[in-house]
């Protein structure tokens, strides 16, 4: 599969969304990188950082209001929110005035668990010989300087990741909200 031709949008053919939010560069050529990340937890990090927006309303979201705002396919959605409720991310609330709420403070649910509950663990890059699964180095072993490259990358992008939590993602995109507001303002 190559480069993807747009990056923030989903292909629907391998079922990945394709994201900015996370980029490596390549110092020697300057090249970025663009993370890849399945459409269940590009969904849900945009279904759990709308709800922590709001969360200091107290007041219940309904499917169909996060699904409409986030653009976010609402049976798919559904899914994912039992999902995200079973983990302890999120509560349901039943009745008319029901919907959804995040079970804990955006500050303590980081992007690391959502992305763990629903796309699973990342699969680690280190190689068979390394993980002691065989014991025989393959012929490429001894000059493979891409192993510790991966490992190192792959151990930066998990403290990224524990480290980002949701109440962070609704502060940059208050941020950026706000620079276009005021960017439109300027133009009028």
């Amino acid at each position: 599969m190559g480069k993807p031709q747009k990056t923030g949008t989903f292909d629907i053919t391998s079922g990945f969304s394709y994201l900015e939010h996370t980029e490596f560069t390549n110092s020697e050529k300057g090249e970025k990188t663009v993370m890849k990340v399945g459409s269940r937890g590009d969904y849900g990090l945009r279904a759990l950082t709308l709800l922590a927006s709001e969360h200091h309303l107290n007041k219940p979201m309904q499917i169909h209001a996060i699904a409409s705002r986030q653009q976010i396919p609402e049976d798919y959605l559904r899914q994912l929110l039992l999902q995200l409720r079973t983990a302890g991310l999120v509560k349901s609330v039943r009745g008319p005035h029901g919907g959804y709420l995040l079970a804990k403070a955006p500050t303590d649910i980081s992007m690391s668990e959502v992305l763990r509950v629903l796309e699973g663990a990342p699969d680690e890059m280190t190689c068979r010989y390394a993980k002691g699964e065989v014991s025989e180095p393959c012929a490429l072993y001894a000059g493979c300087a891409m192993r510790q490259r991966w490992d190192n990358a792959t151990t930066a992008l998990a403290a990224v990741l524990e480290e980002t939590m949701i109440s962070d993602l609704v502060a940059s995109g208050n941020a950026s909200g706000q620079k276009r507001e005021s960017a439109g303002e300027a133009n009028e």
